[in-house]
């Protein structure tokens, strides 16, 4: 997109850095544009805004000063203590010489070309088309991020590159072979790295930001003693202007997702990176929250997400179910009793089935005199007797009383059919 400003950022410990481009030929290539604290000087004069910057100058804020300056296609920031020169000599367009932290944005407008290199202490190179990124020197050590865009990062003592995306960084020892690139928390950035950023990259105020979480499903029972099952939360989340920012899930067990990155061109919404993760209990409620963290120190937090895990313990184990009896009582009445067994004192459920039939081998179930026991939870105990009572009609020609009964649980035992004949004298009402 012509015209898109982009950043970089150089931050080094008394050591050069140099941003190398194709030289652009200006004599006056900058000018002091803005004065956060008077104690800046550009050569040997106190700065002042409006004033021009020669090729070769120096630029340098003391222990208070802090300035921002353009140079030809860049328009920089620097903090306090920090020295740089501006076009010291061909193909370099800035020179960091040492300090604290320069932030620099720059776009593809301009007479010079968009594609620049980074001398990037000690024998490390990084390759740009235009990105968002950051230089951090500490000693023997570099360190480069990408806020936005992408580029590549190399050593001129060891052959081997890596190539960063937004929201990734990557540590390089001594000139050595660049490491494996991470992520890394725009929330752990410097208040003035991360000002300079959104300052330099927009003209907009600091965004904001919201997002919103849900797990689905938000609730799960499962058997007591078998793996806990996991959780999965998604989310989502807005901006109201184009900006960086990066996002990770806080869940209530204390634990955090990886870390994510995400760039917006525009106002818009996006799906984050979902979440997974399994509670730490087997009885447990808690919730799934998704943060993000902008630069400029915008933030936002979704509401959290609840989710409520249930352990159900495992039926017992049916061991034995025998019908002990079955037999006619006083009247029309025939009571059944079965002796059960199980191997723990967990629930099993008991289903008792009756029906008057004229022949006992068919399926009791499809007699018109067929009628099934609400099902029995028992539990608390290993031995069970069990004794279900029903009315007959003496008076129906069927002459076959059958029951069976079912034990339920960890594994099925059902009785064989049981049969009896009726009894009783069929009364018939008078007239």
């Amino acid at each position: 997109m012509a015209g898109m400003t982009r950043t970089w950022v150089a931050v080094a410990a008394a050591t050069a850095t140099t941003l190398a481009v194709p030289a652009c030929g200006a004599a006056h290539p900058g000018a002091v544009k803005r004065l956060f604290s008077a104690h800046v000087t550009v050569g040997v004069s106190p700065a002042n805004v409006g004033m021009a910057i020669d090729a070769g100058q120096a630029v340098r804020t003391d222990p208070t000063g802090q300035v921002q300056f353009t140079a030809d296609k860049l328009t920089c920031r620097q903090n306090y203590s920090t020295k740089v020169i501006v076009e010291p000599g061909s193909g370099v367009l800035l020179h960091y010489v040492n300090g604290s932290t320069v932030t620099c944005a720059t776009s593809r407008s301009g007479p010079c070309s968009p594609k620049c290199n980074v001398d990037a202490l000690h024998h490390t190179q990084v390759t740009m088309t235009d990105p968002v990124f950051t230089v951090v020197g500490s000693g023997n050590k570099v360190t480069v991020r990408v806020a936005a865009g992408s580029l590549t990062v190399s050593s001129t003592k060891v052959p081997g590159s890596v190539t960063l995306h937004a929201g990734q960084q990557v540590i390089t020892v001594d000139g050595q072979r660049p490491g494996t690139p991470t992520y890394f928390d725009l929330a752990a950035l410097s208040a003035f790295e991360r000002q300079a950023f959104h300052d330099l990259r927009s003209t907009d105020p600091e965004a904001h930001l919201s997002a919103t979480a849900t797990a689905v499903p938000s609730q799960q029972s499962f058997t007591c003693g078998s793996p806990r099952p996991a959780f999965s939360s998604t989310g989502q989340i807005s901006s109201d202007q184009p900006t960086t920012l990066t996002y990770r899930w806080r869940r209530s067990n204390g634990t955090l997702s990886g870390l994510y990155s995400m760039i917006f061109t525009g106002p818009g919404t996006q799906q984050a990176r979902g979440d997974t993760w399994t509670p730490p209990t087997d009885n447990y409620q808690g919730t799934d929250t998704l943060r993000v963290s902008g630069v400029s120190g915008a933030s936002a937090s979704s509401e959290p997400s609840p989710i409520t895990l249930t352990c159900i313990r495992a039926p017992a184990a049916i061991l034995s179910n025998t019908l002990t009896s079955f037999t006619p009582t006083t009247g029309a009445m025939v009571s059944a009793t079965w002796h059960v067994t199980t191997d723990s004192s967990a629930a099993f459920t008991f289903t008792a089935e009756f029906a008057q039939t004229s022949d006992p081998r068919l399926d009791i179930t499809k007699d018109h005199n067929y009628y099934a026991a609400p099902s029995i939870t028992e539990s608390g105990q290993t031995i069970y007797d069990i004794t279900v009572t029903w009315q007959y009609n003496p008076c129906l020609t069927d002459p076959y009383l059958v029951t069976s009964g079912t034990a339920t649980g960890t594994g099925t035992l059902t009785t064989s059919p049981r049969v009896t004949k009726k009894t009783g004298t069929c009364v018939t009402p008078p007239a």
